[in-house]
């Protein structure tokens, strides 16, 4: 009632103090049925308000969608939280690219806060990491399907926005420090689960196919688009250490997928793929050459 009343009046102030107030609820212990209502106040926002959000939103929306889409009482919400981190993205880029008609109150704000483009920067940049980091914690969520919509979102967006991220120098950070986490930690799920004989170990594997499958999207990508060579041999160098580790399971379709991974390297960048040679002379992977 309040946004259907008020909602295209909220300066940024009101705005903030609306979502903070979002925010406090979910994290107290909330039954099913006022998850499932707090969820439409979040749909009615990004479907009907979107455009009225300033980039300062951003975060605490994050954090709300990030509880939602872990909530293990209703599914549908999770797959549906995970769609709107779009949203989020979209708004981060619009406001970087100069692409939002500002109302006078959020010009005061926004140049108060981000007087200077180094200070735009240095905040967008921050946002992204924001953005990708909680995709990051949905990724190591207990449920197969929920992993699996992360693990595609997350390749999904980078790809979409890699000129962007690129324009920030943030794009080698989102790889290394947050998607090549993502496969690290899959694989001590997968480890892990074989000591403790939990019985997922072929869940832990296929989510690991999709993360492999996602890498291959993420840095074909990447090296299509990044134009400096020592950034792409670094973070090179520091995927062929975690793909030693996954290699060591023995799964045919693993291999079939981490030799995908070099097929696109050797087609976009054969001075990149020479690299990888001695990752084959010590390989089981070799046998398929």
């Amino acid at each position: 009632r309040i946004l259907d009343k008020s909602g295209v009046f909220l300066n940024n102030s009101g705005w903030s103090a609306f979502i903070t107030a979002l925010e406090k609820l979910i994290y107290t212990k909330v039954e099913i049925n006022q998850i499932e209502k707090i969820f439409k106040i979040i749909e009615h926002i990004f479907n009907d308000y979107s455009t009225y959000l300033t980039i300062f939103n951003i975060g605490p929306l994050l954090s709300i969608l990030e509880k939602f889409a872990m909530n293990k009482q209703n599914n549908n919400i999770c797959y549906s939280s995970v769609s709107f981190f779009w949203s989020c993205a979209d708004i981060c880029e619009n406001f970087q690219k100069g692409n939002v008609n500002l109302t006078e109150n959020q010009k005061v704000i926004y140049e108060l806060y981000l007087p200077t483009k180094e200070k735009q920067d240095e905040y967008f940049k921050k946002t992204w990491i924001q953005i990708f980091a909680k995709l990051l914690n949905i990724n190591h969520d207990d449920r197969y399907d929920i992993r699996k919509s992360g693990i595609n979102v997350f390749a999904q967006f980078f790809v979409a926005k890699i000129t962007t991220l690129i324009s920030l120098n943030v794009s080698e950070e989102i790889v290394q420090n947050i998607f090549f986490e993502i496969l690290n930690k899959n694989y001590s799920k997968y480890e892990l689960d074989i000591k403790q004989g939990q019985h997922k170990t072929k869940e832990w594997e296929d989510t690991i196919v999709i993360s492999l499958q996602a890498c291959g999207k993420i840095f074909r990508t990447y090296i299509t688009e990044q134009t400096i060579e020592e950034e792409k041999i670094k973070l090179y160098q520091f995927l062929l250490k975690i793909l030693q580790k996954i290699i060591k399971i023995s799964s045919p379709e693993i291999d079939m997928n981490i030799l995908k991974i070099f097929s696109d390297v050797a087609s976009c960048n054969k001075n990149l793929f020479s690299q990888s040679f001695s990752f084959f002379q010590c390989s089981p992977v070799g046998k398929y050459l």
